[in-house]
């Protein structure tokens, strides 16, 4: 479900950025550095639920053990201190740094290659087929719980090779 979700959100982020697709159409080699920026820029999975062990202080306040927590890795992936120009969509922007839609340390998502590999090799594809994909209609989304993606994403597109 989120693999699918996020290729839809991927489709639609290119629908916004032509010239962002029509760059991935004519390299290829650009495809992994499109999923990730694909996921860092509007990830299916936006937060995570945890629960603090010990007592940590975080900006002068304290957050007492036992603590349900939820991280949001959408305000992680933007943040300005790790991210130059976090708000640009640029499937050239290079790994500077790792974006946190599949978390990290013990909680990384043991599905992360796969998914990577899967949205890749469909965005490169369809990059490739569908040169002039753009929005035909008024796309729906998901409530903003769990797996975001759309329920309807309308696109028109003329058929390459």
């Amino acid at each position: 479900d989120t693999t699918r979700n996020q290729l839809a959100i991927g489709i639609w982020l290119f629908a916004q950025h032509p010239q962002q697709w029509a760059l991935l159409g004519e390299r290829p080699e650009l495809a992994a550095a499109a999923a990730d920026e694909v996921l860092r820029f509007n990830g299916a999975v936006r937060s995570t639920l945890r629960i603090a062990t010990t007592d940590v202080e975080l900006a002068g306040a304290i957050i007492p053990s036992g603590t349900m927590i939820i991280p949001s890795f959408a305000a992680a992936n933007r943040d300005p201190q790790f991210f130059s120009d976090p708000l640009r969509f640029d499937i050239t922007r290079s790994s500077e740094r790792s974006h946190l839609t599949f978390g990290g340390g013990i909680h990384y998502c043991l599905g992360a290659n796969l998914a990577r590999a899967e949205l890749s090799e469909s965005l490169g594809v369809l990059a490739r087929r569908l040169p002039d994909v753009a929005l035909d209609g008024e796309v729906t989304w998901r409530p903003p719980i769990g797996i975001q993606g759309p329920t309807a994403l309308p696109i028109r597109f003329t058929p390459g090779h």
